[in-house]
C-alpha cells in the first residue's frame, strides 16, 4: 500500500515537470511569434555573440590547460635531469661518510665516484694512511738530499735514487686515485711499502756499484710486486663486466698496469742478480724507470683529479715543511751557548717566508673547470704534467741541499760564500720557479670576452715575461756570472732578495 503512494507521487512530480516545460516552450513560441523580423534577427545575433564567446572561453580554457601540461613535462623532465645529475654527487657524500669497514674489511675494489664524473668536487676527509705514505716519501726524498749536500752536487746516482722513490709515489697515485683505498688489502700493502721505502732510503747515499744500490734495486722490485697484487684484483674483480662500461675500462687499466709493472719487477730483479761492479745497472735503472713512467699518463681509464692534485699538494707541502725544519736543525747548534741576533732572526725569517711563498705560488695552478686541468685534457698533456712535478720535487730538494750548506755557511761566519751553496740555492730556486710556470702552462686557458681578453692577454705576458726574467737571473747567479754580484755579497742579502723576489711572484700570480 505505501509503495503504491510512493510511486503515485512519483509520477505526479514528472507530470507536473513536463508541463511545466510545454508551458514554457509555448511561452517562448507564443513570444517568438509577436517579435519583428528584424527584433528576431537582433536577437539571433546576441544568441550567435553568446554562443561565440562561449567558444573563445572554451578555447582559452583549452589553451591554458595545453600550456599547463606542457609546463608540468617540463618541470618533470628538470626533475628527472636534476636527479640523474645529483645521483652521482649523492653517491660520492655517501662513500665519502661511510665507516672505512663498511661492505666488508676485506671486500673488493671499488672505483671511485669522481672518477665516473669528473665533475665532482667534495670536501673529503683526510686519508691518515696517504699522509703517511707522503710522510713517509718525503723522509726518502730528504735522504737524496743529504747525499746532495754531502757531495756537493746534484750525482747521477742521487738522481736515479730519487726517480726510484718517486715512481713508487706515482704508483700509489696511479691506484688510490682511481680505486677505494680503504679496504684492508690496500693498507695492508700500503703498510709493506711504507716499511720497504724507510729501508731503501737508507741506502740513498751509495754509488751504483755497490751493496747499498742492490738494496735499493730489491726495494723497487718488492714495492712493484706489491703493486702487481693490487691490480690482479682489479682484473678479477671486475672480469665479467659489460663492455665500454666504467668497469671495464677498469679493468683493462688493470691489466696493462699489471703487464708494466710485471715488466718493471722482471727488470729490478735481474739487476739485483747482476754483480756489483756490472756497468749495465745504469741500463738497468734506466729501464726500470720507463716502464713505470708508462704508467703515468691516463691510459684507459682517467684518474679522480681532484684526489690526485690534493695528494700532490699534500707531498709538495710536507716537503717544504721538511726542508723549513732542516734550515732550523742546521742552525739550533749555533744557538746554543748565545741568543740569536736580530739578523739571524732575518735569515731564518726569510727561509720561511721563501718557502710558504714558493706554496702559494704553486697552489695558484689550478683551474676552474675540471676539463681545463692538464690531466684530463689529453695523455700528452697528463704525462708532461707528471714530468714536470718530478722535475719541481727534484729542483726543491737541489734547493734544500743548497739551504742546508747555506746556514752552515751562515751561521758559522765563513768569510766566503760557498760555490757549491751559492750554485744549489739559486739554480734550485730558478729550477723551482721554472717548473712550477712549465705545470702551469699545462692546463688549458680560457680567453675572456670583450674587453677582459686584451687585459687576460697583457697581464699573463707581463706574468711569463717576469717569471722568465727570474728564472734567468738565477741562472745567470749560478753561473756566476757578476751581473748581480750584489745578492752574493753574502747570505743574509742572497736570502733576502729571494724571499722579496719570491713575494713580488706571488702578487704577481694573483692579478
Amino acid at each position: 500500500m505505501f509503495r503504491r503512494s510512493s510511486k503515485s507521487k512519483k509520477d505526479a512530480v514528472s507530470a507536473e515537470s513536463i508541463a511545466s516545460e510545454e508551458s514554457t516552450v509555448a511561452k517562448s513560441n507564443i513570444s517568438a511569434a509577436k517579435l519583428s523580423p528584424a527584433e528576431l534577427k537582433k536577437e539571433l545575433v546576441l544568441k550567435e555573440i553568446a554562443v561565440s564567446g562561449m567558444q573563445k572561453q572554451l578555447k582559452d580554457e583549452k589553451s591554458a590547460k595545453r600550456k599547463l601540461f606542457s609546463s608540468l613535462a617540463k618541470l618533470a623532465g628538470e626533475l628527472k635531469r636534476q636527479k640523474n645529475e645529483n645521483e652521482p654527487i649523492i653517491d660520492a657524500v655517501k662513500y665519502a661518510n661511510r665507516s672505512w669497514y663498511e661492505g666488508g674489511m676485506w671486500r673488493p675494489p671499488a672505483i671511485l665516484p669522481g672518477v665516473a664524473n669528473q665533475q665532482i668536487k667534495l670536501v673529503v676527509r683526510e686519508d691518515l694512511s696517504h699522509l703517511f705514505f707522503s710522510l713517509v716519501l718525503v723522509t726518502a726524498f730528504t735522504r737524496v738530499g743529504l747525499a746532495v749536500v754531502e757531495t756537493g752536487e746534484l750525482s747521477l746516482e742521487a738522481l736515479l735514487y730519487f726517480a726510484v722513490f718517486w715512481m713508487i709515489w706515482a704508483k700509489d697515485i696511479n691506484y688510490s686515485t682511481r680505486f677505494d683505498t680503504t679496504d684492508l688489502y690496500f693498507e695492508s700493502i700500503n703498510l709493506l711499502t711504507c716499511v720497504a721505502v724507510l729501508c731503501g732510503s737508507l741506502s740513498a747515499s751509495s754509488s751504483l756499484t755497490s751493496e747499498d744500490s742492490t738494496r735499493i734495486m730489491m726495494m723497487a722490485a718488492f714495492v712493484a710486486a706489491l703493486h702487481i697484487i693490487l691490480h690482479c684484483r682489479v682484473a678479477i674483480s671486475f672480469r665479467n663486466a659489460p663492455v665500454g662500461s666504467v668497469q671495464d675500462l677498469a679493468k683493462k687499466h688493470a691489466i696493462f698496469s699489471t703487464i708494466m709493472t710485471l715488466c718493471e719487477t722482471t727488470t729490478w730483479i735481474t739487476g739485483a742478480i747482476l754483480p756489483e761492479l756490472s756497468e749495465r745497472r745504469l741500463i738497468i735503472f734506466a729501464l726500470g724507470i720507463c716502464f713505470s713512467i708508462a704508467r703515468v699518463p691516463k691510459n684507459f681509464l682517467g684518474s679522480d683529479f681532484h684526489v690526485a692534485s690534493t695528494r700532490r699538494a699534500v707531498l709538495f707541502t710536507l716537503y717544504l715543511g721538511f726542508l723549513l725544519q732542516s734550515v732550523l736543525v742546521a742552525a739550533s747548534p749555533f744557538f746554543s751557548y748565545q741568543s740569536p741576533t736580530v739578523k739571524e732572526y732575518g735569515f731564518i725569517g726569510g727561509c720561511g717566508v721563501m718557502l710558504y711563498c714558493i706554496k702559494l705560488f704553486y697552489s695558484d695552478d689550478a683551474p676552474k673547470h675540471a676539463q681545463d686541468h692538464a690531466l684530463l685534457v689529453n695523455s700528452v698533456s697528463a704525462f708532461l704534467f707528471n714530468i714536470f712535478h718530478f722535475f719541481l720535487l727534484l729542483s726543491l730538494t737541489v734547493l734544500g741541499s743548497g739551504l742546508d750548506l747555506l746556514t752552515h755557511s751562515y751561521f758559522a761566519a765563513t768569510t766566503a760564500l760557498p760555490r757549491n751553496a751559492k750554485q744549489m740555492v739559486c739554480g734550485g730556486f730558478g729550477a723551482v720557479i721554472f717548473s712550477i710556470f712549465l705545470i702551469k702552462l699545462m692546463h688549458m686557458k680560457r680567453i675572456p670576452i670583450g674587453q677582459q681578453k686584451y687585459f687576460f692577454v697583457g697581464v699573463f705576458f707581463i706574468q711569463s715575461f717576469v717569471t722568465m726574467a727570474v728564472v734567468a737571473i738565477s741562472g745567470l747567479l749560478c753561473l756566476d756570472k757578476p751581473y748581480f754580484g750584489a745578492l752574493l755579497q753574502d747570505e743574509w742579502t742572497l736570502i733576502v732578495g729571494l724571499a722579496i723576489v719570491t713575494f713580488f711572484l706571488v702578487i704577481l700570480s694573483w692579478l
